[in-house]
């Protein structure tokens, strides 16, 4: 697969998963109740980390260095499992939307996790960048 194409797997992914969070934000989506006895405020949540994952989309789009893609894909992984570790504080503990933003957020990390780690067809070293130095040394 060309990293091109996989790059917009992962920000389609990443989209996907914004705007899901903005429906759960807004009360499109019902993701079930608190188990604490405390009000969650869906709205913020659903903005705030809404527009986190736009942000992942636009960084994994025009960005190709490895290792800012590395942290998203650690803040992506770590959202992954925050959802699986936090669900004791939710009733239900998993619902449909949840799993669905979460199976998005997969690819968007194996997305990543192979830009990363691979070597892909038409991608160029983002660590190897052009000299302004002509060629020949200096004069």
């Amino acid at each position: 697969m060309r990293a091109q194409d996989l790059r917009l797997v992962a920000a389609i992914a990443a989209v996907g998963s914004a705007i899901l969070y903005y429906l759960i934000g807004f009360g499109v989506l019902n993701v079930g109740e608190s188990t604490s006895g405390a009000t969650t405020d869906l709205l913020g949540f659903g903005l705030v980390v809404g527009t986190a994952f736009l942000g992942v989309a636009a960084v994994v789009w025009l960005f190709r260095n490895r290792w800012l893609l590395g942290a998203i894909g650690l803040l992506d992984a770590a959202v992954v499992a925050g959802y699986f570790a936090m669900s004791s504080l939710r009733e239900p503990p998993f619902e449909v939307w949840g799993l669905t933003i979460k199976v998005l957020q997969v690819v968007t990390f194996v997305s990543i996790a192979v830009l990363v780690f691979a070597r892909l067809e038409n991608e160029p070293d983002a660590e190897a960048q052009p000299t302004l130095a002509p060629k020949g040394g200096a004069s």
